[in-house]
């Protein structure tokens, strides 16, 4: 753990998501700060991030023609001027090539463990 963590500059609520296992919850997401999305298998994490906030993200400020997820309300969007989803899916020939290990992400999280 680093001696002193960073604290986040803003929050995304998201109100009321429905999608999939989601059960009409809301979710506060911190701005600025390494963060992560856990829970069990079929929690809705996916649906979550990928399906309601990634795609109602990148309608609104990308421009991009994708629809979002079931959802009441996304507050906290002015704070934010893009988004960019980076996945797991190999670059390259071999599996381990990802968009994380090329541009160096990984070390930066293990430089902070």
């Amino acid at each position: 753990m680093p001696a002193k963590r960073r604290k986040a500059s803003g929050w995304l609520t998201v109100r009321g998501a429905a999608e999939h296992n989601l059960k009409h919850i809301d979710v506060r997401i911190p701005l600025g700060v390494f963060t992560c999305v856990t829970g069990v298998i079929g929690s809705g994490k996916s649906s979550l991030v990928n399906e309601i906030v990634y795609k109602y993200l990148a309608r609104k400020l990308n421009r991009a023609n994708t629809r979002a997820g079931r959802f009441d309300e996304i507050e906290g969007i002015e704070k934010l001027d893009k988004i960019i989803m980076i996945d797991q899916s190999p670059i390259g020939r071999t599996p381990r090539s990802n968009p994380a290990t090329y541009t160096g992400l990984f070390d930066m999280i293990r430089k902070t463990t």
